[in-house]
């Protein structure tokens, strides 16, 4: 077995954490991890799913407690082992994760408040004095945005951005490090690009930033150096130049090859599964299109063109109008998911955590939910036939569980979006809908859900994608509709179109040619 080369450590580091251990039962979760970051630099942390990304992160934050292992940072010394999340705070660790921690319904100037506190006089708030220091805040974080905007009213790498700011309010840039836990993940391509361009903003002022993030072109763009972890160790660090793709990848599976699969090559044209014709649903204002069985179209556009919102009408999700929708030659109008379901739909929202996962509940009941009538035994559910079902989508889909017992919210995010996909192929659906089915999962578990969504293609499915990825959808799809201003604004062929010309066609305000 080759071990692979780290980069030394650097002279001028941030801080350094070093045999980092976690174990869950008898799962290891961290091995003797160790990473070094320089700083003022934006260092990032990448690995497959279950890698130890998260959990080392965690522990940093004195959430999780480490079995072992030392922290050294501002010429201090510290086990690990005692971390308490008061102490990671004292060390000027700020940390902000996936789920950001705001309240949409609150405006700006709360959500600030409820970390700083309220400026008050006597018993009442001092609204004025609330509103300025929120907007000194903003100016200082350059967030277009007023203090009493509500948070639900910002665009998403807006609010990214504020959970960012309220963390570092109370720091100095210069001796606080900012760890973000793949702050992109519930960002369409463009938000992220514009959050990773204020992290690289504030890095050249001198902020320290650890990333973990699944997307390598946004890393690319930002990051200085890199880390990779596989199978809770450090198995590659080095600056970006050092570290392409290729060797990312590599490194991330072990050597392992893996390819994509040719969806649009085995495809071959056949009569209409799906006709459509005129639906209006959310922003869509008009959309009309047919898809053969064992086809996967593609819908791109921007936020707001209303290519999700097809999705979610066509699974009655969301209310919807129509002059004409069959399915398999036969009418198909559900007015509610249940009646979708019965027609042999299956929709993936786009916010896994709000709409699809139940995290508390065990990964064995998550895969139930779709399959009650088969593991009902006339009296009451069975929990052989329950847990033999688990099992086979567990072992089918190559998701990384300790046990079918295990509560879902402790898995990673790609094994979560891997439950949740197997828990509608199952079912064996005649209609698949997915919406940024890979949103936050990284480039193993993506190719572990793009040959899933290939395979039901095969096997007869009509596989509707909503992305704001274009490369995903040049991956896997055969054609494309691209959505503008509510409507249909052209077709395209993914084997012989380009990424430029969906985008052109995604932004042109004139009808493109298909």
């Amino acid at each position: 077995m080759t071990t692979e080369q780290r980069a030394p450590s650097p002279s001028e580091a941030a801080f350094s954490a070093t045999g980092v251990s976690k174990t869950f039962g008898h799962f290891r979760a961290l091995v003797d991890a160790e990473l070094t970051v320089r700083r003022g630099t934006v260092h990032a942390l990448l690995g497959g799913n279950g890698s130890g990304k998260s959990t080392f992160i965690k522990c940093l934050a004195g959430v999780y407690t480490a079995d072992g292992g030392e922290l050294r940072i501002a010429d201090r010394s510290l086990e690990l082992g005692g971390l308490h999340p008061e102490t990671a705070h004292g060390l000027g660790l700020r940390f902000v994760h996936q789920d950001l921690g705001l309240f949409p319904q609150l405006t700006i100037s709360e959500n600030i408040a409820l970390s700083r506190g309220y400026p008050t006089r006597w018993t009442a708030v001092r609204e004025k004095l609330l509103r300025r220091r929120a907007q000194d805040l903003l100016d200082a974080f350059e967030i277009d945005a007023r203090p009493h905007t509500r948070v639900a009213d910002l665009r998403p790498s807006q609010r990214a951005m504020l959970a960012i700011a309220r963390a570092l309010d109370d720091a100095d840039s210069a001796d606080s490090i900012l760890l973000l836990d793949e702050p992109t993940a519930a960002l369409g391509e463009h938000d992220a690009q514009d959050l990773m361009d204020a992290v690289r903003r504030r890095a050249d002022e001198g902020q320290t930033v650890v990333l973990v993030s699944h997307r390598f072109n946004e890393i690319a763009s930002v990051a200085d150096d890199v880390t990779v972890f596989r199978d809770g160790r450090n198995v590659g660090s080095a600056p970006l130049g050092d570290m392409p793709l290729g060797r990312v990848v590599s490194l991330m599976t072990g050597g392992e090859s893996r390819e994509m699969p040719e969806s649009f090559v085995e495809h071959a044209p056949g009569a209409p599964a799906l006709s459509v014709g005129s639906l209006r649903t959310g922003s869509c204002r008009d959309a009309t299109f047919e898809v053969g069985a064992g086809e996967i179209l593609g819908f791109a556009g921007l936020d707001g063109s209303g290519h999700s919102d097809v999705l979610a009408g066509l699974f009655g999700a969301i209310p919807s109008e129509a002059e004409d929708v069959a399915l398999g030659g036969e009418r198909f109008r559900p007015h509610s998911p249940a009646e979708a379901m019965a027609a042999g739909a299956a929709f993936i929202p786009q916010d896994r955590h709000a709409d699809a996962a139940f995290t508390n509940m065990s990964i064995t009941q998550n895969l139930s939910v779709t399959i009650l009538d088969r593991i009902w035994n006339g009296f009451a559910l069975s929990s052989g036939r329950e847990h033999h079902a688990a099992a086979d989508t567990i072992s089918r889909f190559s998701i990384r569980a300790a046990s079918v017992d295990a509560p879902l919210g402790v898995l990673s995010g790609g094994n979560q979006q891997k439950v949740v996909l197997g828990r509608w192929l199952q079912r064996s659906p005649r209609l698949l809908l997915l919406v940024e089915p890979t949103q936050g999962v990284d480039v193993v578990a993506r190719h572990d859900i793009y040959t899933s969504i290939a395979a039901a293609a095969r096997g007869g499915a009509t596989v509707l994608v909503a992305s704001s990825d274009i490369d995903e959808l040049l991956a896997i799809t055969h054609r494309i509709a691209v959505f503008r201003n509510g409507r249909i604004a052209t077709f395209l062929h993914t084997a012989s179109t380009t990424r430029d010309e969906i985008t052109n066609a995604m932004l042109a305000e004139e009808p493109v040619d298909a």
